[in-house]
């Protein structure tokens, strides 16, 4: 698996788009977008990448969730490769609605899919066992402090994503992490827990 940071267009306020390859582009590896960011600019990147003979440069692009920093370049996206479109909720260019636990193929590896809401309702991270790679959007697994007010949901996808063995995280906006994940999980869940979480999503009261 090799994966690509798309930067875009470094004058507007966007999300880290990765771009998921097989290591050999082989035919049956789907080229996968992770996010797309604001404007479509990613594009002009993906067209420098080699990504295989006789195959589409981006075949799929999987949304970790519809927020406009990481989705509103998906028309020029669609327009560009006419990929197929995954995510978690219905959205336009959307084609298939992903399921919490369900397996994805991105490049030559398989992803599971993990629904985190926290960040948002529709927040998603991609594991990939194999590889103990994850791809985290926007849920915040780096809380450095306890204190403030978190929903309780996120506590919920924070052990979830815990429970897996991660040691790489390609997050929404910060640099990819590649060492200390098991630490950096458990201090960001025990800061959590010792912050307010409030349950708005589903109802229930609020607790220290």
């Amino acid at each position: 698996m090799r994966v690509t940071l798309l930067h875009g267009n470094p004058q507007n306020y966007s999300c880290n788009a990765y771009l998921v390859r097989g290591d050999s582009n082989e035919q049956e590896d789907v080229n996968s977008l992770v996010d797309v960011g604001i404007d479509g600019s990613i594009c002009g990147e993906i067209e420098n990448l080699c990504t295989g003979i006789g195959k589409k440069k981006v075949a799929q692009v999987v949304l970790t969730h519809g927020h406009y920093d990481h989705a509103a370049g998906l028309g020029v996206v669609v327009a560009c490769y006419h990929p197929q479109v995954c995510a978690f909720a219905p959205g336009k260019h959307v084609d298939v609605l992903l399921l919490d636990g369900q397996f994805l193929r991105l490049g030559d590896r398989k992803f599971e899919v993990l629904h985190t809401p926290g960040h948002s309702e529709d927040s998603i991270c991609l594991y990939c066992a194999e590889e103990r790679t994850l791809f985290a959007g926007d849920t915040p697994l780096d809380v450095k402090t306890p204190g403030g007010s978190h929903p309780g949901e996120l506590l919920a996808s924070l052990e979830r994503i815990a429970s897996r063995d991660v040691a790489t995280i390609y997050a929404g906006h910060a640099s990819p992490i590649t060492s200390g994940v098991p630490e950096l999980l458990r201090r960001t869940i025990r800061n959590i827990r010792q912050s307010t979480l409030s349950y708005s999503y589903r109802g229930g009261a609020s607790r220290p």
